[in-house]
């Protein structure tokens, strides 16, 4: 078990969400907001996804 870095294939993702409520994982963890870690089948699609523009999580 891998408790504070990520295991093998696994990967860091940050929770977003549009203005709109449609929620999403990214890849952009460096802009701050909720990070979750993502299993092997999800983590090589968040390399697509961007922070929603009008995000509800960005810091301010």
């Amino acid at each position: 078990m891998c408790r504070f870095s990520t295991c093998q294939d696994w990967a860091w993702g940050r929770l977003t969400a549009d203005p709109e409520g449609v929620h999403y994982i990214s890849h952009q963890v460096d802009k701050g907001g909720p990070r979750l870690v993502v299993s092997p089948d999800i983590a090589p699609w968040i390399q697509y996804s961007t922070i929603a523009p009008g995000d509800k999580y960005t810091r301010r």
